[in-house]
């Protein structure tokens, strides 16, 4: 049984390297992104009518009795459509018919068109509201909240829009007016430079106050800055495009039938540049299937029995877990527990009616460029054992030490992953992530104490974990553990300490007396012991770790901690830092 478990198979499913790449593009489909692009290009579509009507309104009133300044805004808006002749031509119509009606109804047209205007310009607020809330998992805002951001978006996008133009334009005309005829390179290298910075400012705004969260600019700048280099290199190419591919779209339907194609890519490049920054700054990761698959599989997840039953119905009863894991008495049950129920095993911790601890193998790969780590669990006496959890090093440039832990498993469903990173590089400080679902949360913190060069003596270990609610949620959400740092006692978290190891005259080094046979067979500065005060304020051991072979290292552990909490603090001591040594 534990052999055909073991088999490799699923090993190899587990222990594949997912490149970021990849995983980025299964997050992007899996989201609907292309879906919701073109729903966003629909939105830029209709509430473009309004705008424009309200334009010429406003035109309408300033130029009434300025024919000369009419007709060269007219040549303005054609010449912009670098295109076909024939669809020139379409174009020239419908600005045509439009100026014509200007000094007939040009105060009729602008209030009409100021009214459609704000309203269909909020529209494409909520639009980008709803796409931001499927990319970063976040609760959709209240009818008012939503209707009210979406209405003061486009206020403040009607003040920043037109005076982010005047400033884009001031350079070319004084580099004109200095260098005279000979400055063309010079301008339409001053235009680029400030259609990007136009283009970047728009977008973060975007990034950075439409998400319902509090967003940063460290985390949204970079998104912000590819999709706006992406948008200025499609606006260049994308006459081009239409010149080889869509020669045959004439005259008014034509001109449409372009402006949408163009609406929808840049849809896609304001989606491309959120989901960079939820991806690859944020930490969010893709569903599992696409979003119709995974909302189908919620229902099944929450107990719904009909699949047209809405998932929080008063009268649904939703699947309860235990906010415990009961240990199963024999090792087959044991196999039969992590296969049933994965995600609980990994993510629940040990019972605390259960004495006896879960008992581990920790195995390191190091290489030149990378490492890897592989935590077993032993299921027998003689030594058999699961492999389920899997630790990549990151490369990081900074220094800094991130790790991405995945879960191994035969089913893709099964895949879960967290993040283990270090705040700083002394290695002080680790949080540890759960990456999945519709919130990031931390379950757990490691703090070391400032050590350097071991000249206050062994480590000193500190661990802030996580409680966990009867429906697997964890108490602390997204940095909020970070508060609970100082204080003593918290309903939200348990605090561990690691036991001081004692001085061995005979093998002149730090040793701690291991529970269990052949836990530790080999001293080490990285061994350590974690320890908890129960209700009668007595120490009690809750994990050991402790090295067995050069690369091999014993990681057992008891309630409060779950196996995912017992790997991810394993994987902080198999460091070494002159700061805390």
């Amino acid at each position: 049984m534990i052999n055909t478990i073991k088999s490799s198979t699923i090993v190899e499913h587990g222990q594949q390297k997912a490149k970021p790449a990849r995983v980025f593009l299964k997050k992007f489909l899996n989201d609907w992104s292309l879906n919701f692009a073109s729903m966003l290009a629909y939105h830029l579509l209709i509430s473009l009518l309004p705008m424009a009507v309200a334009l010429f309104g406003i035109l309408g009133l300033v130029l009434r009795n300025n024919p000369d300044a009419q007709q060269e805004i007219k040549d303005k808006i054609i010449s912009s459509f670098s295109i076909e002749n024939t669809t020139n031509n379409g174009i020239k119509q419908v600005v045509d018919l439009a100026f014509n009606q200007l000094s007939k109804e040009a105060g009729i047209i602008f209030a009409i068109g100021l009214i459609f205007a704000l309203f269909g310009s909020s529209r494409l607020f909520v639009t980008i509201d709803k796409c931001m809330t499927i990319i970063y998992r976040v609760p959709q805002r209240t009818f008012i909240h939503e209707n009210v951001l979406a209405f003061a978006a486009v206020f403040v996008f009607i003040i920043i829009i037109p005076l982010m133009l005047a400033f884009s334009s001031a350079p070319s005309i004084l580099m004109s007016i200095i260098l005279g005829n000979g400055s063309r390179f010079g301008t339409f290298v001053a235009g680029i430079i400030f259609s990007l910075l136009f283009a970047f400012i728009l977008l973060e705004l975007i990034y950075l106050y439409i998400p319902n969260r509090t967003m940063s600019f460290k985390a949204t700048w970079c998104g912000a800055l590819i999709a706006a280099s992406t948008l200025e290199i499609f606006i260049i190419l994308f006459p081009l495009y239409v010149r080889a591919f869509m020669g045959n779209y004439t005259g008014q339907l034509g001109f449409i039938v372009i402006l949408l194609l163009f609406f929808y890519y840049f849809a896609i490049i304001i989606i491309l540049g959120a989901q960079i920054n939820a991806f690859f700054f944020d930490n969010y990761q893709p569903l599992l299937d696409g979003l119709g698959t995974y909302l189908s599989e919620m229902h099944t997840e929450y107990g719904v029995d009909h699949p047209k039953r809405p998932l929080c119905e008063e009268n649904t009863e939703t699947r309860s877990y235990s906010n415990e894991l009961d240990l199963p008495e024999s090792s087959n049950n044991m196999i039969d527990l992590i296969h049933g129920d994965l995600y609980k095993f990994v993510f629940m911790p040990i019972s605390n009616q259960i004495n006896n601890y879960i008992q581990c193998r920790l195995i390191r790969n190091k290489s030149v460029l990378s490492q890897t780590f592989h935590l077993e669990v032993e299921c027998s006496d003689d030594g058999e054992s699961i492999c389920l959890l899997t630790a990549e090093k990151q490369f990081k440039i900074s220094g800094q030490s991130q790790y991405t832990i995945s879960v191994i498993s035969k089913y893709p469903k099964n895949y879960i992953s967290a993040e283990l990173t270090s705040d700083d590089l002394t290695g002080t400080r680790y949080v540890l992530n759960l990456l999945n679902g519709y919130k990031r949360q931390q379950l757990a913190v490691i703090l070391y104490e400032a050590n350097f060069l071991g000249i206050n003596g062994p480590r000193k270990i500190e661990v802030l974990l996580s409680k966990v609610n009867d429906q697997m949620l964890y108490f602390i959400e997204e940095s909020d553990l970070n508060e609970y740092d100082l204080k003593e006692e918290s309903n939200c978290f348990f605090r561990l300490y690691n036991k001081p190891p004692h001085w061995n005259s005979l093998e002149s080094c730090y040793t701690l007396n291991f529970i269990g046979k052949n836990r530790a067979a080999i001293p080490s500065i990285k061994n350590f012991q974690m320890v908890i005060k129960n209700d009668e304020n007595v120490e009690q051991i809750v994990m050991q770790f402790g090295r067995m072979l050069e690369n091999e290292f014993s990681c057992d552990f008891q309630y409060p901690l779950s196996l995912i909490q017992a790997f991810a603090i394993a994987l902080t001591a198999l460091e070494s830092r002159w700061f805390r040594e």
